[in-house]
């Protein structure tokens, strides 16, 4: 029942408090404040979320009943033409997807989430098993090539009756006990070590040792990884004839020869396809450093405005540019590296029957350009009246070639429910 101030204007009451999110959750806010608050202070946004089908700002969730699932329900969800008479509308669908595959499924293609996230989980996988396997067989070969010294203590034990099976049992064991002594010493190195990993790449990442998930994955995959280490080791050693090992006049079989090379080939074919891949990585890394990013970013500054900043704006930038410290000032609803607002351009030369095109847009205040040192291939910046240039946009060279624009310099388009 307490009172809070938001934008310093308006007093909202507390009515509740929501239990702290886990860091690794889809959903991150401090609060949370109603739809209408929105309209109260922002009158047009109750006819845009009414009227402007392609506003698509929000997001709708939906909970299903119990024993309902979310294949059940996706196929019947009906095309939008049937409650909106749009055009784009008419060439759209709506598109559900469970939350629990947000993380891992964020990129969409022809309207379904084929990947995102999920290929980076991919990709360690696959070094992560390319790793394992390189550590599989230098275990398989350093215990074939200790096989001497194992050989005679394999044939007094046969000698004394001992089965080929008991041998085979006891070669496991000692496999499972040195593979799941490296697990938990792998899991005491990445305790110690990651609270430092997570100060450098700022994240929270942390072992979840209440799950029983986690402990049957990690449990089950060093097991597997024990049996299939061990398993040659345990065969091949288990397969000395004993009489001939007692005489000393043991020899190696030519199978086994055969084998061990190729496990050595296998090895070094893992350990290039890593080294491959290092490099490939570390090129892709260069190049998003060094590739042009359209944009000054040396010496540039950007700052989260609120409501005194926007209402001070020039006041603000009137100091700043008389501070001496600052050579250019400006302001835009998005920073320069994202697109915060998207919205259907309704209409354009050339546009064809039934064809809906989405765009994102940066609403920006004068001196953009000049803030960001950003250059313009043709026409004109905005003006310093923004009353002289509210009719007017800027296109970069992807919007120009997505409509289909041969002469874009005073051409009209319109957007924002048929505003030009």
């Amino acid at each position: 029942n307490q009172l809070v101030k938001v934008d310093n204007k308006n007093s909202l009451k507390v009515t509740g408090i929501i239990k702290d999110i886990p860091s690794n959750s889809s959903f991150n806010f401090s609060f949370i404040i109603p739809f209408s608050y929105l309209e109260y202070i922002d009158p047009s946004v109750k006819g845009r979320r009414k009227e402007g089908f392609g506003s698509n700002s929000y997001e709708i969730y939906a909970k299903l009943r119990d024993g309902v699932t979310y294949s059940q329900v996706a196929p019947k969800i009906k095309r939008m033409e049937q409650y909106e008479d749009n055009t784009n509308a008419k060439n759209s669908d709506v598109i559900m997807q469970p939350i629990k595959d947000w993380r891992l499924y964020n990129t969409y293609t022809n309207g379904k989430a084929l990947s995102g996230f999920i290929d980076y989980v991919r990709i360690f996988s696959i070094i992560g098993i390319l790793v394992l396997m390189i550590a599989c067989i230098n275990f398989i070969n350093l215990t074939t090539a200790r096989s001497e010294k194992r050989a005679r203590e394999v044939g007094i034990r046969k000698a004394m009756g001992t089965q080929r099976r008991q041998l085979i049992i006891q070669f496991l064991i000692e496999s499972i006990l040195i593979t799941f002594v490296g697990f938990l010493f792998a899991i005491a190195v990445v305790q110690f070590t990651l609270p430092s990993f997570n100060s450098l790449t700022g994240s929270a990442v942390k072992l979840p040792y209440n799950s029983f998930v986690f402990w049957a994955i990690t449990i089950g995959c060093t097991f597997i990884t024990a049996v299939i280490a061990g398993s040659r080791p345990a065969f091949y050693l288990s397969s000395f004839n004993p009489v001939q090992v007692l005489k000393g006049t043991i020899q190696t079989a030519k199978s086994a020869s055969i084998s061990r090379k190729a496990l050595v080939v296998l090895q070094f074919s893992c350990s290039i396809a890593l080294i491959i891949s290092t490099v490939v990585i570390y090129q892709q890394i260069q190049h998003a450093k060094d590739r042009p990013t359209g944009y000054a970013i040396n010496r540039l500054v950007m700052t989260m405005d609120n409501a005194d900043i926007q209402a001070n704006m020039q006041s603000i930038k009137h100091d700043l540019l008389q501070s001496g410290a600052v050579t250019s000032f400006t302001a835009s609803s998005s920073p320069a590296t994202s697109v915060d607002w998207h919205s259907d351009v309704d209409d354009f030369p050339g546009k064809q029957a039934g064809e809906t095109v989405e765009m994102g847009m940066v609403f920006v205040s004068t001196d953009y350009f000049k803030t960001l040192g950003m250059q313009l291939k043709d026409g004109h910046d905005f003006s310093q009246d923004p009353k002289a240039d509210s009719n007017n946009i800027v296109l970069n060279e992807a919007a120009v070639k997505r409509l289909r624009l041969t002469n874009p310099v005073g051409q009209i388009i319109t957007s924002f429910g048929g505003k030009r």
